[in-house]
């Protein structure tokens, strides 16, 4: 869990938040998933287990609505589709392993 969403949480800013759009609950679905929270996954933070998870997810995303790459980096806050190319290509190496 990110140090402001924690901080946020513990402030009670975040206690009756609720995703709700399809990309909102999508990430939601898929943090749960993967052991991270919702924030975790959108924010810019590169540690690597973390790192990890946001590209299952954004590959996921990718696979399972059909998005273009510029749509699934846009959910993820990401300016450039190239984040969503790569963390497609690297989810499908280490599948392949």
């Amino acid at each position: 869990m990110s140090e402001l969403h924690q901080l946020a949480k513990t402030a009670g800013l975040l206690a009756n938040w609720q995703p709700r759009t399809v990309q909102e609950r999508f990430i939601v679905f898929a943090g749960e998933a993967l052991g991270e929270d919702y924030h975790s996954l959108i924010g810019d933070r590169k540690t690597h287990p973390l790192a990890l998870h946001r590209q299952i997810a954004m590959a996921a995303m990718r696979i399972a609505l059909h998005w273009s790459y510029p749509k699934v980096a846009r959910a993820f806050n990401k300016r450039c589709h190239g984040s969503a190319m790569h963390a497609v290509k690297v989810v499908q190496v280490k599948a392949s392993m």
